[in-house]
């Protein structure tokens, strides 16, 4: 059975989405964009891997090797900045940047949804 990671209280997927759509709406020149939804789709998600396959193996072959790049980066970012360290962005290509800022984007916006929402907006 597959567990899903969760994200504001909803699968992790969701959010995924969210950010692809971000990508799609801000990115330019689309058309140079290969597979980025799919790229962000599946950043968190380690544990869909059968445990006799290697996680950047799956990546690669079902979507392609870009993929793979742009999941790894937006790893690294996430653990340093669960570790509160700066992540190193002087190797990071140009989709990890993107997907890293459409991921922000829709986290703000998730974060100033749930302040609205609060008993007490000014203190959330």
């Amino acid at each position: 059975m597959v567990r899903w990671a969760v994200i504001d209280n909803a699968a992790a997927f969701a959010h995924a989405v969210r950010v692809a759509a971000v990508l799609g709406r801000r990115v330019p020149d689309p058309t140079r964009r290969p597979n980025s939804s799919r790229r962000r789709c599946c950043t968190t998600h380690r544990s869909y891997a059968p445990p006799d396959v290697g996680f950047d193996a799956l990546l690669t072959t079902r979507l392609c090797s870009a993929v793979t790049v742009v999941v790894r980066g937006m790893q690294r970012e996430h653990e340093a900045l669960a570790g509160h360290a700066a992540a190193d962005l002087s190797t990071v290509d140009r989709w990890t940047l993107h997907a890293s800022a459409a991921d922000k984007i829709v986290s703000l916006g998730s974060i100033l949804g749930r302040a609205e929402r609060a008993a007490d907006p000014a203190d959330y």
